[in-house]
């Protein structure tokens, strides 16, 4: 979870953290952590599931982690749709584990969470983080959001903060570190707006609060990431020993996982891996199609029916399973 003053590493499971937010000022190192938790996260049986408003940029979260592309469960969202879909993505999946069902971990990770709060996303993106944040950790699903400002109106509201079980603070105004951990002034370190890059306060699940350092990601860490996935027999631990907590990908005998965790699943959209995980639920083509078009006739429907059709085809072309 990051290195002491020591360079000793601070090691624990994802249950000290469970769903998380990651604040910190620009160029504090948010985008470090963020990146180097996702990569252990998905090295142990994780997909990933990413918002980021800013993706085209070359420091992106989005940017960092594309090595991982097999590892997505669809393409980064970065435009509002796509953003939307995701969403509904990840808030479906939650509704079919806790009626029983089984997956591998998910990891939805919200980037520029801050920015997310002043559009139309802000009201289903705050209900689905809250219930990761509730409930997500006994089904395999987990949050993580980062975001420069912290305020009542910009973090979703005290009942959003008090769903993310941990944080980490990066140079952060007092004011706003409040916001984020819930505690005192007089509680918070004197030295958070001295904080270097990569530096950082780690609350976690169990309220203890340490100073942590985290190793930046370079370009070629994260390959090599991408290459453990990508082999057939990864040199990683095993699956009775996993450092992030992570529960294997499902029980003996337990339900596949949807469609959109194949290998190709980064190459679907958030909408057509929404679309895939309804059809792998058990919905027809027509009842997909109804819930798209808004009726079951007409142009819209003709429409929407076409699409699914075509998306059939090339999921079972890519050597998928209906």
């Amino acid at each position: 979870m990051g290195y002491d003053s020591m360079g000793k590493p601070v090691e624990g499971s994802w249950l000290q953290l469970y769903s998380t937010a990651v604040g910190g000022l620009a160029g504090s190192g948010k985008s470090w952590t963020a990146t180097f938790l996702a990569v252990q996260a998905a090295l142990f049986g994780s997909r990933i599931v990413l918002l980021d408003p800013h993706a085209a940029d070359s420091e992106s979260l989005a940017a960092r982690l594309a090595p991982m592309h097999t590892r997505f469960v669809c393409e980064v969202a970065s435009e509002p749709a796509q953003m939307r879909a995701a969403v509904e993505l990840v808030t479906s999946e939650l509704a079919r584990r806790k009626s029983g069902r089984h997956g591998e971990p998910w990891l939805f990770i919200a980037d520029e969470f801050s920015a997310l709060q002043r559009g139309e996303l802000a009201e289903p993106l705050s209900a689905l983080v809250e219930g990761l944040g509730q409930e997500g950790r006994k089904l395999g699903m987990y949050a993580m959001v980062c975001g420069q400002v912290w305020s009542a109106t910009r973090a979703g509201g005290t009942e959003l903060r008090d769903s993310l079980a941990s944080a980490y603070v990066h140079r952060l105004r007092p004011a706003q570190a409040r916001m984020l951990t819930g505690m005192g002034t007089d509680e918070l370190p004197a030295d958070l707006l001295q904080l270097p890059a990569g530096s950082a306060y780690l609350l976690d699940t169990a309220g203890d609060l340490r100073r942590v350092t985290i190793p930046q990601m370079c370009p070629a860490d994260v390959a090599r990431v991408a290459q453990l996935l990508d082999s057939p027999a990864p040199s990683v631990a095993p699956s009775t020993n996993r450092p992030l907590g992570f529960r294997p990908a499902r029980p003996e005998g337990a339900m596949e996982a949807p469609l959109s965790s194949h290998q190709d699943a980064g190459n679907w959209t958030p909408e057509e891996a929404q679309i895939l995980a309804a059809l792998k639920a058990g919905k027809t083509p027509g009842e997909v199609a109804a819930e798209l078009a808004g009726t079951s006739g007409g142009r819209k429907y003709r429409e929407a029916s076409r699409r699914i059709a075509d998306l059939i085809s090339r999921a079972l072309g890519k050597g998928g399973q209906l």
